[in-house]
This record gives structure tokens, sequence and C-alpha cells, in this order.
């Protein structure tokens, strides 16, 4: 198993009862649990709880799904289960103690709640991570090796943009919605123009996915391009998205908002210096602006995208136009379409030489998942100073370290950054071939630790020999260490 240490660490101890002297896996406790006359269990399966740092239970690829109440019956629906109520938990007789186990990615993050009586939806009240979402907030499943995303959090210690709120009338859509604007930090004192980036569904990405401090994380940390994020609404989503007003809001966009932008803000005039995202459908209509439209967005980016007919085909028949394009997708996506839309977009985009970056990450379809790879669309779309290869040689003090070196268990890895930076973490063998990634993600400041077992990607095991260590950006590669496995 490869073990990821740097955004987030913790270690779980689990004391089953007072009686046990060691820690002992989930399963073999219920089997302990169940040995035991119905009067006595309660007892025990109190100690779990009480002696648990944190719920769901994970073992490694392995997620214990637990509730303590009172019901007739229990069930767990979330991504996993298309959000449909049909995982039931098992009570342990003579408790109120209900379980179910799954397995899922050991990145993996899903959304779910907690279903008892068969209609009453809950938050798993053991569970303190939330992801927040346009129908309420659900419970966050983490699983051991899953990096929460800090550049969302409200940093006191940097320098915050402003933001602009503005009541628009179109004479496009007949109707008037609240469009606002992100400022970056300094922007009233400097006269430079700036790259920007049109925000569909935008107050939910303000509200939920909390672009704005990503931005300012972003920017502060030389990341990306100090840029204008103008985020807007829709009225009439499914119709202006993808339906019968589609045409009429591409020209509110194009016609309307992006004159007003360029109006009102100093926004850089090429194409390439301008993005257009969203997530879902608002991938859809952000990838239509991008295909009808490159000579106003040279950058489009959907998140777990819905993609219609007229965009495969447009994609696919005619010429290529001069457009970057961004989309991620998540493995647990409930939505079948999502999955067809992206198995078709991405083909073709390869196919018509696009420069695109595509990218699938075990998540489900939620603002859970898609906040936490804004700046990846961003840092493709806008690289700041920090990404550029020059950068590296001058800001990172690279020294990568393994010990013990020779290993036959684990070897543990470590490298010091001066600054977050993107990068990945590569495990290639004697004659050059990668034979296991142990991080492709954002790495932050720092000591950064890693643990490599010995063993593929796939999880085989490898045999004795050298082997090296390499740390790379997108662009190179920068430095290596001689690893020796010898068991």
């Amino acid at each position: 198993m490869n073990v990821l240490l740097p955004r987030f660490t913790f270690s779980l101890f689990f004391v089953f009862t007072v009686n046990l002297l060691c820690s002992q896996s989930f399963s073999s406790f219920i089997d302990y649990v169940n040995t035991l006359p119905e009067g006595e269990r309660s007892a025990k399966t109190d100690s779990l709880l009480n002696n648990t740092e944190a719920f769901p239970i994970t073992e490694e690829e392995t997620a214990h799904f637990i509730y303590n109440g009172s019901g007739t019956t229990v069930q767990v629906a979330g991504d996993f289960t298309a959000w449909s109520p049909n995982a039931p938990m098992t009570n342990i007789a003579g408790t109120q103690f209900w379980y179910r186990t799954e397995e899922f990615d050991i990145a993996g993050r899903l959304d779910y709640k907690i279903v008892y009586n068969g209609s009453t939806w809950v938050l798993d009240p053991l569970n303190p991570y939330t992801a927040p979402g346009g129908f309420g907030s659900n419970s966050e499943l983490r699983m051991p090796d899953y990096i929460p995303p800090v550049e969302i959090i409200y940093n006191d210690d940097i320098p915050h943009g402003t933001i602009e709120s503005t009541s628009f009338t179109s004479i496009n859509m007949n109707d008037t919605r609240t469009i606002k604007v992100y400022l970056p930090p300094g922007y009233a004192s400097t006269t430079i123009d700036y790259p920007m980036v049109l925000v569909h569904d935008g107050l939910e990405y303000i509200t939920f996915a909390k672009m704005d401090n990503t931005l300012d994380f972003l920017i502060h940390e030389e990341l990306i391009q100090p840029c204008i994020a103008v985020f807007v609404p829709p009225v009439d989503r499914t119709e202006e998205y993808h339906e019968s007003e589609q045409d009429d809001f591409t020209d509110f966009i194009v016609e309307e908002v992006m004159t007003w932008v360029d109006e009102e803000y100093r926004i850089l005039s090429t194409p390439e210096s301008h993005a257009v995202i969203g997530s879902s459908s608002g991938g859809n209509i952000s990838l239509w602006l991008g295909m009808v439209h490159p000579e106003v967005f040279g950058n489009a980016g959907g998140f777990s995208p819905y993609v219609e007919s007229d965009i495969i085909d447009g994609f696919s028949f005619n010429d290529p136009v001069d457009l970057k394009v961004y989309i991620n997708h998540g493995s647990y996506d409930h939505i079948n379409i999502i999955h067809q839309s992206v198995d078709a977009i991405v083909p073709i985009l390869n196919s018509q030489g696009y420069e695109y970056l595509f990218q699938e990450y075990p998540e489900g379809h939620s603002y859970g998942f898609w906040r936490a790879y804004i700046d990846e669309a961003l840092m493709y779309f806008f690289p700041g100073e920090a990404l550029s290869v020059a950068s590296y040689s001058e800001r990172l003090d690279m020294i990568v370290s393994a010990a013990p070196n020779p290993f036959a268990d684990v070897s543990r890895l470590s490298f010091s950054l001066d600054r977050p930076t993107r990068m990945k973490v590569e495990i290639l063998n004697s004659i050059g071939v990668v034979v296991d990634t142990l991080v492709d993600d954002l790495i932050p400041s720092g000591i950064n630790e890693f643990v490599w077992d010995g063993r593929s990607r796939t999880g085989v095991s490898l045999e004795n020999g050298l082997y090296y260590v390499c740390v790379s950006t997108s662009s190179q590669r920068i430095a290596c260490k001689k690893l020796v496995l010898y068991r």
C-alpha cells in the first residue's frame, strides 16, 4: 500500500472493548460481539463507539458505515447507490448498533446519508465531515488516502480579493439576475489587465465550492496568474444550459456579459486569456461556448460534464478550433449519461488533436468533488510563476531522501518544498518504466513524506533490484533518488 502523508494525516487506533489489548479488524469485532449473550452486546458496541476516533471506520479499501439508534430499518444511500436507499444496514440483535461494509478506492471521497424507517434521511450523526450541495449537505466518506483540499479554507494570513455584485438585466433573456465578480488582491492599486474566468452556476461556486478562497490561495502561492472571475447564475438552468434557451443564453453571455465585463473591468482581450467553466450541465454550456465562440473563450472546462449530441458532433466533424479543454470525471458518478458523455468526448478531443487535460478521480457528482479540482483547471489554463520551469531551480529545495535504503518491507521517502506545488512522485524500475505513482496532486510546502512498499500500482510484489523515486512537474523531472529493494 502507498501511504500519502502530506496534506492531512491521522491514525485510527481501534479499542473495541476494554478486554481487548490490541486492535483488531472490524469483522472480527462483529464476530466476537455476536458470540456474546444479547444482554452483554450493547456494552461492547458502546465501547467501540466511545473509543473510535473517526466514522465511517476505514480499513484499507474497506469502509464500515455505522449507525447507533432506533429504527425498524436503516439504509445507506449515496453516490455508490445512485442515491437509492437500497443498501440495508445490519442490526446486531439486542443493540441499537447498525453497520454496513462496502469496498471503495482507497483514495475515494463519496457523499452519503443515513435513511431510517424507509423515509427519514439524515446526516451521519457520527461523522463530522459534510459536503454542501444544492439539495442540502451530505455526509462525506473520506477513505484513508483521500487528501482534503486546503485551498478552499479561508486563510487569514494571505491577501484576499473583493467580490462585487451587480443586478444584470438581459435583453436576450428578458430577465434579471445577480452576477458577482471577483477582483484579485491589489486590483484597485494597479493598472494592468487580467485573465478572466466565467463560471456557470456562479453563485453556488462561491457558496458551496468556496471558489473565492481557492482564487486567493492560488494567487498568493503564485500557482495561477492573478485573474478576474465572473460568477453567472442561471435563471432556468436546464433550458439555458442545454435546451430551448441555449442559443439565447449563448448570445447573452457573448454579446452582453462579456461586453459588460470588458467595459467595466480590466481584462485581457485575447481568447487564450478567457476561460469558461461549469459542472454537470454547466460543463455542457461551457464546452458549447468554447466550441462555437473560440474567438471569445480560448479555454473551456467541464467538471463531470453532461455533453449534448450537438457538441459531440461539432467536435467530431468540424475543423478543430483553437481551444484548450479541461475535463474531469468521478468514477462513482451516479448519473449514467455523465459517464457516457465523458466516454464520448475525450477520445474525440484526442483524435482531433486538441490540447486537453482529462482526469478521473474516485468521486461522485457533487460540489464536494468539484471544489477540490478548481485549482487543477485554473493552473492548467493560467499557470503562475511558481509553475514555470525557471522558478523551480530558484525556489525548490529538492533533496529526496529514502530510509531505509536498501529496504525489505517499506522505505520512507521525503523531500522539502518551500511553497505548495503540483507535482508527481513516481517509482521507476531500472530501465525507466514507471511501476507505481505515489501522488499526482498539489503538494503543500514543508517536509513531505511518502511510503513505498515495493509493490506495483496493481499491488504486485516487485522483484529485488534497483529502482528510482522521481519527482516531476508537468514539464520536467526535478529530482530522482536510487532505491534498492532487497528482501
